[in-house]
């Protein structure tokens, strides 16, 4: 999916007994009928943002990459389980070097 497609959702590593803490899950908008994916999640970007929907090339790559390091080195989310999801992200594999597990 594209990246202004793409909500991240996750929850801190900080956030201590939460159920969801360390995860990170990578979906669509949620439609009328579907089920919330998003609710058990502490924080949301991506997509979740409206002035990201209008991102294109460059500009919305960048952003990809700015969101998988803030939930890195800021959350505390594994860097595996970060990378797993953002795979969902067409940006991003197209973007990580291409010796990448997962990478276009």
């Amino acid at each position: 999916m594209k990246a202004r497609e793409a909500i991240i959702a996750w929850t801190s590593v900080h956030r201590e007994g939460h159920p969801t803490a360390g995860q990170v899950k990578v979906g669509p908008f949620v439609k009328e009928g579907d089920v919330d994916w998003i609710k058990p999640y502490a924080s949301f970007a991506g997509a979740a943002c409206r002035d990201r929907r209008d991102l294109r090339g460059d500009k919305g790559a960048l952003m990809v990459f700015v969101d998988f390091h803030t939930l890195v080195v800021r959350e505390g989310i594994a860097p595996e389980v970060a990378h797993g999801e953002f795979l969902k992200i067409d940006e991003y594999r197209e973007l990580i070097s291409p010796d990448i597990p997962g990478a276009d």
